[in-house]
């Protein structure tokens, strides 16, 4: 009994061993390219092409997670609660996209310049937006991200600057360039971005008359100039900073 039941269990096997071989040669055949000899002896390949799947323009997927939590008899939340919520948003890939990693990623000796563009891009897509949210205020955006960029280059992000609250780190990371150059295969307003911002570093100038065109200072709007009392606002709102007080 006991020596059917183990012949039974080793057929079984086997005969799972077998679909599985036919399973991975009939993929096999599918995925490695076919050699075909025709009549003339000329020997032909065909391959199966790859296939991507390439999303519209500034498509985008998003997981998030709200939170609420009653304050005063919890789980009731209808009088006084207290919400948290997180939120991430990645860049789905477009045709662009799959077309530049069409024959693979970059090598590992192209990394930091990878990573340098990738930083760069990030923000040319940010200032593009602020530039559209700024112009339609009645300003000239393009002016003003130039100002903003070289406010931060000269105030923010400077050796002897002690590192300040949340708000302030935020501002310079955004309005900061990477260290690496440029590189030409760049579009042509990072070049211009770039060299306003390391002009600002390396020469003493005045952000606001260089940047005429641009009737108020964003970075002193993020943090809060404008918003205060006029009894209380600092004329040197940057420059405090610069000296290690700090905007709050």
């Amino acid at each position: 009994m006991c020596h059917r039941r183990r012949s039974k269990e080793l057929h079984t096997f086997l005969l799972l061993l077998l679909c599985i071989s036919e399973t991975l040669a009939t993929l096999s055949q599918l995925r490695l390219s076919k050699r075909e000899m025709p009549e003339g002896g000329a020997e032909t390949v065909l391959s199966r092409k790859r296939r991507y799947v390439a999303f519209p323009e500034g498509s985008s997927v998003a997981a998030s997670i709200c939170l609420t939590i009653g304050v005063i008899g919890n789980p009731n939340t209808e009088w006084l609660s207290w919400a948290e919520n997180w939120g991430m948003a990645y860049d789905l890939p477009n045709y662009a996209w799959v077309k530049e990693h069409t024959r693979g990623f970059k090598k590992d000796m192209d990394a930091n310049k990878t990573k340098a563009m990738a930083m760069r891009r990030s923000r040319r897509d940010l200032f593009g937006k602020l530039e559209t949210i700024i112009e339609n205020m009645g300003f000239t955006g393009h002016e003003c991200i130039a100002r903003a960029l070289c406010e931060s280059s000269k105030y923010l992000n400077v050796d002897s600057q002690e590192r300040g609250n949340m708000l302030t780190e935020i501002v310079k990371i955004v309005f900061s360039f990477p260290s690496d150059p440029v590189y030409d295969d760049e579009p042509d307003i990072m070049h211009h971005y770039d060299r306003i911002y390391r002009r600002a570093r390396r020469e003493v100038l005045d952000c606001s008359v260089e940047h005429a065109q641009c009737h108020f200072s964003l970075l002193e709007m993020i943090f809060g100039k404008y918003s205060m009392a006029p009894a209380k606002q600092n004329p040197q709102l940057l420059s405090s900073l610069y000296k290690g007080r700090g905007f709050m």
